[in-house]
């Protein structure tokens, strides 16, 4: 084919006829071109890509345009293509230059795609026809069945074991469903819904008209789960922080608070952001300007965030270490250690959230025109928060079975009390003395450091063993 000699000197070459769906988006760079040519000086215009391939087609007016498309995928959004005979893209258009130019029928839209790299040539087929959406919006939409099953599953277990299965009703019953803890862990999830939801629909229609204010959506989604994170990591260890630094308890509910507004202050900026992604915004108001203090804000309130969780995670190490040790003074606190070693979970996932935060905002910006690569990294992002969702309702389930443990253990006592005062059944007392006492002995073998001597002992020896010690 007889190409123009005024194509850049980097490598143009054919790459074949592709068909997909009228309405497809190209990407970013889409512009009216006459010939093959002009659209190659399109694609070279300085920007933030380097393109492999260009593309010709005719639009629904029948009008030709030219598209420019970054990395090895021929498309951003929507379904994939599929590769056809080249006589399709000449179909209903005139060859100009000998140079095929796309075509488009009743259904499909064929697209003439020309390489402009040469390292076009490690693209294999399957990564040229899938379009880059296709990774976050799988992410995504997994995203969201995951932590709507997340909620179900814990709507279910509130009303099963604690409104419903309880003997109080109406009002009390109520309150007790919409508590303080249940109710950040439903906001979180129904957040996190809210969050992959927006990061589906924006890839599907990546900056158009209709997903512009998809964005400060997503924003609000994302901070209503930082605040409840941070609400919820307080209430639980509030009283370990007391324990361990009782002076520092002040700085931290200052903190918290502090952290809260800062959470929601990049929320008006992305509005004005968004509406400056408007055609007949865009001169009004300074895009870049706003789009780098959303990021900039988000950034902040995430390092907030992760400021917490650091000196929580501290506070949370300190309190294991000092209360694993049995003394005739220092009792354990199965409770108080339950929440530190899942809050110190919790809080070590945060920190790895905010290090992908910093590789998405830091290393990752700029790098690619498209916005698919950080709708991808927003729904790792989120999935990882989505992990740190799943402890804490694990935190839940074992401070319920405690305090399930712990009535059932009143209630064997009550029996006892029962049969010491009828004067009956001294078997069945014998009998629950020593389940008490092995409990008892299992739990403390669990919550200290004296694993090996309750794994080389029978249970009643180490029983013995630990009045002994405790006894020193």
């Amino acid at each position: 084919m007889n190409l123009s000699t005024s194509i850049p000197a980097q490598t143009l070459a054919y790459a074949g006829c592709f068909r997909g769906k009228h309405g497809t988006d190209i990407g970013p760079f889409q512009r009216p071109a006459s010939n093959v040519s002009e659209c190659a000086q399109m694609c070279h215009e300085p920007g933030p890509d380097d393109p492999y391939f260009m593309m010709l087609f005719p639009d629904t007016m029948l009008r030709q345009q030219c598209g420019c498309s970054s990395l090895c995928a021929l498309r951003h959004t929507g379904e994939n293509f599929d590769q056809v005979a080249d006589s399709q893209c000449q179909a209903s258009t005139a060859l100009v230059n000998n140079a095929l130019m796309g075509a488009a029928d009743d259904t499909y839209t064929y697209y003439a795609a020309y390489s402009i790299r040469p390292e076009y040539t490690t693209c294999s087929k399957a990564a040229m026809v899938t379009p880059l959406n296709r990774t976050s919006q799988i992410l995504s939409y997994a995203g969201m069945v995951l932590n709507s099953l997340i909620l179900c599953t814990f709507i279910g277990f509130v009303i099963a074991h604690e409104a419903g299965g309880s003997k109080i009703s109406g009002i009390s019953a109520v309150l007790k469903f919409v508590s303080p803890f249940n109710l950040q862990l439903t906001l979180m999830a129904v957040s996190l819904i809210g969050v992959f939801g927006c990061l589906a629909e924006q890839s599907r229609t990546i900056a158009g008209p209709k997903s512009v204010y998809l964005i400060p959506a997503e924003l609000v989604f994302a901070e209503v789960f930082k605040v409840c994170f941070l609400a919820y990591g307080w209430g639980r260890g509030a009283t370990v922080i007391n324990s361990v630094w009782p002076n520092g308890t002040k700085y931290f509910t200052f903190l918290v608070k502090s952290a809260s507004l800062l959470i929601f202050s990049p929320v008006i900026p992305s509005v004005i952001f968004a509406e400056s992604l408007r055609p007949d915004m865009e001169k009004l108001i300074d895009r870049d300007l706003f789009k780098t203090l959303v990021r900039s804000l988000d950034l902040a309130s995430i390092a907030a965030v992760f400021s917490i969780d650091l000196g929580l995670l501290v506070c949370f190490i300190v309190y294991i270490r000092t209360s694993t040790r049995i003394s005739a003074t220092d009792a354990i606190a199965p409770r108080f250690l339950k929440i530190c070693y899942y809050g110190a979970a919790a809080n070590v996932i945060c920190i790895g959230a905010f290090f992908t935060y910093l590789f998405r905002y830091v290393v990752m910006d700029g790098r690619y025109h498209s916005p698919v690569h950080d709708y991808t990294l927003d729904a790792i992002i989120h999935l990882i928060f989505t992990a740190i969702l799943v402890v804490l309702l694990g935190l839940k389930l074992a401070l319920h079975s405690d305090a399930e443990n712990e009535r059932r253990e009143k209630k064997s006592v009550h029996d006892r009390a029962k049969l010491i005062a009828t004067g009956n059944g001294h078997d069945t007392l014998r009998s629950h003395t020593t389940r008490i006492e092995s409990k008892r002995t299992l739990q403390y073998c669990l919550t200290s450091k004296v694993q090996v001597a309750c794994i080389l002992f029978p249970l009643p020896m180490a029983h013995s063993w630990m009045k002994r010690r405790t006894s020193i």
